[in-house]
């Protein structure tokens, strides 16, 4: 599980980077913590954390479980997994399984020199990789919570290479001791440090004690853990009940303007607020951007004007990816199967939205999109089904590309994901709702792959959108 979701006026000292041995190096490393994940006050989960000795040096063990409701549906998602640590202190392999409502995935690692051997399981199938691996890098979930932070001073700054196992990606973590202060936890009087961390657009703030214990984090995202015990996770397993917390709707973003067929919507000018627009790749044929105001408009495309298949530019967006398996043969069979004999690109992506339309069951899901699984399962939410769209369209020839932002749905902005094709022209289609053609109530923040949707984790918390104005077909 991802955990990692610094005071103004702090000028940094010269920055040091940290590694596994300053966060594990303490007289009794081994143990436990169990924290409590709360969302918007209401307790949502659990996460266990553990470290023991082992042959090669050490194992980090840890565990998620959390209770949600999506759009009325009761969902479970366990996450679990390991990290070995040698004695060099240097991560030397690690496991992850996530499994949520139909959907389940297991992901392996193992450090080989300057390489990380990667094995993901997913939709039955086994896909193996292999990405370059930096000196003291830590694996992505393994930061927050720690049994016990490093000794850290006030006023400087501190990196901490992450290695992101889901987007093949490699990135930095910045800490800074922000203040101390005397906090009441749990009837007890403490002095503490206040630890920001930064990290893909999201700052995390951490009360830790001077032994580096952590006491809470919080995140702009509204989620907050809080160090409990053991008994107390046990208790709240036993008492989860039916009203659990809408995680889909406490992360919507409300409208000031009831759209009443936002379906038909073929113009929409809003305000994007709270967020800067510059840092995201709002602007192209469909959506144009002043300043903080957008501009979106829909646009027909007549048929005739198709390429035919196979079409060969664009070629980065026909390659396949750990999520997206275009080259694997069941989502190739599948793709010939329902494109058929038809050569005309702009058609092809009309038989395969109708397909997913009569054979993909929509609902929302806790889960890594991934084109295989979906196939398998033939069941999933607006990001694997537009992962399958995805896989299915590069395997017939047509560049595809994922997209993630916003759509109206009732009288908010929801967080979502579509799909754009290449036909001779980009056109933004969406497989969840069988749109040829998105109505201009779909606002985009980024594009790109499997991987895009970590790009807008930023945006919980902070965007607001203020429709000026909106056109709908007559």
């Amino acid at each position: 599980m991802t955990l990692l979701f610094i005071k103004e006026g702090v000028i940094p000292v010269k920055s040091r980077t940290l590694d596994y041995k300053e966060f594990l190096l303490k007289e009794i490393p081994y143990g436990e913590e169990w924290m409590g994940i709360y969302f918007d006050k209401k307790k949502i989960g659990y996460a266990q954390t553990s470290i023991n000795p082992h042959s090669r040096g050490f194992i980090i063990s840890n565990r998620a479980r959390l209770f949600l409701s999506m759009l009325s549906q009761d969902i479970e998602v366990d996450i679990d997994g390991y990290s070995i640590i040698d004695k060099e202190y240097k991560l030397r392999s690690f496991s992850f399984n996530l499994l949520s409502s139909f959907h389940k995935m297991r992901i392996k690692g193992v450090r080989k020199e300057d390489r990380l051997f990667l094995s993901i399981r997913t939709g039955g199938e086994e896909i193996k990789r292999c990405i370059p691996f930096q000196e003291d890098c830590f694996l992505e979930d393994l930061i927050t919570p720690f049994r016990r932070f490093p000794q850290l001073s006030y006023g400087k700054e501190y990196t901490v290479n992450i290695i992101d196992p889901l987007s093949l990606s490699t990135g930095t973590a910045t800490l800074r001791v922000i203040k101390r202060e005397r906090i009441t936890f749990k009837d007890e009087v403490k002095d503490v440090m206040v630890v920001e961390v930064d990290y893909k657009d999201i700052s995390i703030k951490s009360w830790v004690t001077d032994e580096g214990e952590v006491l809470r984090c919080e995140t702009p995202l509204g989620l907050i853990m809080v160090k409990e015990t053991e008994l107390e996770q046990r208790e709240f397993e036993h008492q989860v009940g039916s009203q659990r917390f809408d995680l889909i709707k406490a992360v919507s973003v409300p409208s000031n303007i009831i759209i009443k067929s936002p379906k038909k919507t073929t113009f929409l000018k809003a305000k994007v607020l709270g967020v800067d627009l510059s840092r995201y790749k709002i602007a192209d044929s469909r959506q144009k951007v002043f300043r903080n105001t957008i501009e979106i408009s829909t646009s027909s495309f007549p048929a005739t004007s198709s390429l035919s298949l196979p079409i060969f530019s664009h070629k980065e967006f026909l390659k396949s990816t750990p999520f997206i398996q275009c080259k694997n043969e069941r989502i190739i069979e599948m793709s010939k199967k329902i494109v058929n004999q038809e050569k005309n690109a702009y058609l092809a992506v009309k038989r395969l939205l109708n397909w997913i339309s009569r054979n993909i069951e929509k609902g929302p899901t806790i889960s890594i999109p991934s084109a295989l699984e979906v196939l398998r399962k033939r069941t999933g939410d607006c990001n694997e089904i537009s992962c399958l769209f995805t896989a299915l369209s590069r395997a017939s020839g047509i560049p595809t590309k994922i997209c993630v932002g916003l759509v109206y749905h009732g009288d908010a902005f929801y967080y979502h994901a579509w799909c754009k094709v290449f036909v001779g022209k980009w056109l933004d289609i969406d497989p969840t709702f069988n749109q040829m053609m998105c109505d201009a109530t779909h606002i985009k923040f980024a594009e790109g792959d499997d991987v895009i949707q970590t790009e807008i984790i930023g945006l919980i918390g902070k965007l607001r959108i203020e429709i000026l104005d909106y056109k709908t077909e007559i």
